[in-house]
């Protein structure tokens, strides 16, 4: 149940990161004192993202995100048909670090240890 609940966080985060960009191109393309917004098309790559870099992926053709698998899939674990360099490398960092806190925890190990303070014992003779 764990490692479902991480793939279904891992895809929220792909997922905000995509209105994210949507935000970003909406404001860019609205004021022209924004653009600076549009850090990667203009520079790198001719793609529609705003802040996510180029395409690692694009499926439309094999699983479009709009039809049966790809839909699923999207609403479980945050499949995009087209999946963006930024998108991919936050998945990956979120995998590794939650869920190594998460199979840490699972072996009996902490990742961030409880401090015991040691209270001093004062000798009070009486």
């Amino acid at each position: 149940m764990g490692v479902l609940l991480l793939l279904l966080i891992a895809g929220l985060v792909v997922t905000a990161l995509g209105h994210f960009d949507t935000v970003m191109q909406t404001l860019a393309s609205r004021d022209r004192a924004s653009e600076s917004l549009y850090f990667y098309y203009k520079r790198f790559t001719r793609n529609h993202s705003c802040i996510l870099g180029p395409t690692v992926w694009n499926l439309s053709k094999v699983l479009p995100d709009d039809r049966f698998p790809g839909l699923l899939l999207s609403a479980l674990f945050g499949y995009t048909q087209q999946l963006y360099q930024v998108q991919a490398i936050a998945y990956i960092l979120f995998l590794a670090t939650v869920g190594g806190i998460y199979f840490q925890s699972l072996g009996g190990r902490m990742f961030f240890p409880k401090f015991k303070l040691k209270a001093k014992r004062s000798d009070v003779r009486s």
